[in-house]
């Protein structure tokens, strides 16, 4: 439940040929703000999340290692989220979850999929091995407990 308060005052003197609004005037002025105010609360709205990946290994990848993370990357930039995943689990996977650039960048392409509760678990993974901190990946990993609570706010709406 919300409740909408809006308020306005007109001031005139009588040496001004400025005028007063009528009530219904100031009234019907007051109900559009309120209804603006409100549809903007029900309309679905975009927001736009820039994301940073990581591109530097931060464990010693070989040359197919590197090359892997490389064209993950530019599938990720491209949109192609499909293929981004399956070339950055292999890079997990063949770092037996050593790395965290892997595992963030692949929690970065889980989160772009819905895949929420696999993307909390690579971005903690991630977090789990920095061995600094990292501004990206602590930023996931507050971001993702966000999204899920939002997630899941709206599942419960939708099932009212």
């Amino acid at each position: 439940a919300e409740n909408f308060s809006k308020h306005r005052s007109w001031t005139s003197c009588v040496d001004q040929m400025q005028r007063l609004p009528a009530i219904s005037a100031g009234v019907d002025g007051l109900a559009n703000e309120a209804a603006r105010q409100f549809v903007a609360m029900l309309t679905p709205q975009y927001r736009t999340l820039e994301v940073v990946l990581l591109e530097d290994p931060d464990i010693d990848y070989h040359a197919q290692q590197q090359k892997t993370l490389e064209v993950a990357l530019a599938f990720i930039e491209a949109g192609r989220y499909d293929k981004a995943d399956r070339l950055l689990s292999s890079l997990l996977s063949a770092t037996q979850e050593r790395s965290y650039v892997a595992a963030y960048n692949l929690g970065v392409v889980k989160e772009a999929r819905g895949e929420y509760a696999r993307a909390k678990r690579l971005y903690q993974l991630a977090d789990q091995l920095q061995t600094k901190p990292i501004e990206a990946i602590n930023q996931a990993v507050v971001r993702i407990d966000k999204v899920i609570r939002q997630y899941e706010q709206a599942q419960s709406q939708l099932k009212q």
